[in-house]
């Protein structure tokens, strides 16, 4: 093998390795339900839909907590009025 090719291995190796990297990283922002376009500076409607989704699901999230923390509060005896020892059996 001459040298040439080695360099050319190498940088085709080098660039490989970036792109199975950003994939990688994409992968695992949205199985961590993260905004996959957070790190782009680019202002597209794709970032505004996922962050407008993102919203939505925490909004949601927040809203069947508190509903699930009043149905639990409703069922407890008056002596329980301290907000630390309200659970839900």
């Amino acid at each position: 093998m001459d040298l040439q090719e080695i360099i050319v291995i190498i940088i085709g190796l080098g660039c490989i390795s970036y792109v199975v990297l950003l994939i990688w990283r994409f992968f695992k922002r949205t199985n961590q339900n993260e905004n996959m376009c957070s790190h782009c500076d680019a202002d597209c409607k794709l970032r505004n839909i996922a962050e407008q989704r993102l919203q939505k699901e925490e909004q949601t999230r927040n809203k069947e907590k508190s509903e699930v923390i009043h149905s639990c509060s409703s069922h407890l005896p008056k002596e329980a009025t301290d907000s630390t020892t309200k659970k839900c059996h």
